[in-house]
């Protein structure tokens, strides 16, 4: 993952981690 993604996701929270994981998947 990108540090790019990794601000997004510290940004937007739990809901954030969550979408993460699907894209991820």
């Amino acid at each position: 993952m990108s540090p790019d993604t990794d601000v997004l996701i510290v940004g937007a929270g739990p809901t954030g981690l969550m979408l993460a994981n699907q894209l991820v998947r």
